[in-house]
């Protein structure tokens, strides 16, 4: 039996990484941590490694998260957008492994007709098919979520009798099953005056609407099923869409979310190669900070160190030691983003002692050193 640090529940099996293998870290276990509790830390950890910048640099570098998969880490970006520089046209983008992006399937509405783009054929099909189910069983568009708990869903409900499609907006609960779901491009963004209104298909293969307002997006909807009745067939705007040399990306992600992950990343490191640390006091409010984010200590993001982010193809774990408390700087992608914050009373190493935990992202190795 195992003792769990944060809820403090007794456990048979040990399921935590030590350092996650979403950012390449080896796979061994830590033995202080639950399930349960390795269960909802893992949606901290993939609002950083899969929303935040540190995702982005994660695509880049090609880190491949699980061996048993063998496929590189995907950047799942809430905006993507590519302008063609020769017509204008903004299209949707995905993005594969090493920033590779490619044209979402997707409906583009332009002078009044309709355009249909991609580059994966089979994507497509899937967005017609999707659509069509969506066009059956379903007809309603998700205008805005509820902000809260005490507010209800905004969507479009839309009705069809004989030639013409009604709708009406409704403000109620909604028990979220394949409806469409429009996403606004806001005003200051410096594509906004270039955007048509479109409907494509996500990461997760969800149908879509961009657009500027929900006038636009009721008005695109309504015109695009009327035009499926008519049975006529849909052509590319410009077949050949080498012209787009600029990605847009657009991030949303939960900044406490990240913060908690980078807390949790830096303290399973420090309880596995210094297992006494887990029993002293000085660590409780960090313990509480990962678990319900009430934060009651002080942090940061710093700047890159060139001589101590020498290191190629590495995240880095600084432990420094001083009389009064111990210094935790996080260091992922080689000094990219780094994070630190001081833990007042935790003695760990000798004064002025420095120790640094290495992990190989590459070769998803983890390794620790000393200094003096």
């Amino acid at each position: 039996m195992y003792n769990c640090i944060y809820c403090k529940r007794q456990y048979l099996k040990n399921t935590e990484h030590v350092f996650p293998l979403g950012l390449g870290g080896e796979n061994i276990m830590i033995e202080c941590v639950c399930g349960q509790c390795n269960n909802e830390f893992s949606k901290l950890e993939r609002e950083l490694y899969q929303k935040s910048p540190v995702a982005l640099i994660r695509s880049i570098e090609g880190v491949i998260g699980n061996k048993s998969r063998n496929t590189v880490s995907a950047f799942k970006a809430s905006l993507l957008l590519c302008q063609d520089d020769v017509t204008g046209v903004v299209y949707e983008v995905g993005q594969s492994e090493k920033m590779q992006v490619y044209i979402r399937p997707q409906i583009i509405h332009i002078n009044n007709i309709f355009y249909v783009e991609t580059d994966q054929q089979d994507n497509l099909n899937t967005l017609m098919m999707k659509f069509k189910a969506w066009k059956s069983d379903n007809l309603r568009l998700i205008l805005k979520f509820p902000e809260s708990n005490l507010m209800n869903t905004e969507y479009l409900e839309i009705e069809k009798t004989e030639n013409s499609y009604f709708h009406k907006k409704v403000k109620g609960e909604l028990k979220i099953k394949n409806e469409i779901i429009l996403g606004l491009l806001p005003r200051s963004h410096h594509l906004n005056k270039s955007l048509h209104t479109r409907i494509y298909l996500d990461d997760e293969k969800n149908l879509r609407i961009r657009a500027k307002t929900d006038k636009a997006a009721i008005k695109f909807i309504l015109d695009l099923l009327k035009f499926s009745d008519s049975k006529e067939l849909m052509t590319s705007y410009v077949s050949d869409t080498k012209n787009m040399n600029e990605v847009s990306v657009g991030f949303n992600f939960d900044s406490k979310k990240c913060e908690q992950a980078m807390v949790k990343i830096a303290l399973n490191s420090i309880f596995h190669y210094y297992p006494d640390s887990r029993d002293q006091s000085a660590v409780q409010p960090y313990l509480d900070f990962v678990k319900n984010g009430n934060k009651t200590f002080s942090a940061g993001i710093e700047t890159k160190n060139h001589i101590l982010d020498s290191q190629t193809n590495s995240h880095n774990i600084f432990l420094y030691q001083t009389e009064s408390f111990l210094s935790i700087r996080l260091s992922l992608f080689n000094g990219q983003f780094v994070y630190q914050f001081l833990i007042p009373c935790l003695q760990l190493l000798r004064v002025h002692k420095f120790t640094q935990i290495t992990i190989d992202y590459k070769r998803n190795k983890n390794q620790i050193n000393d200094h003096i």
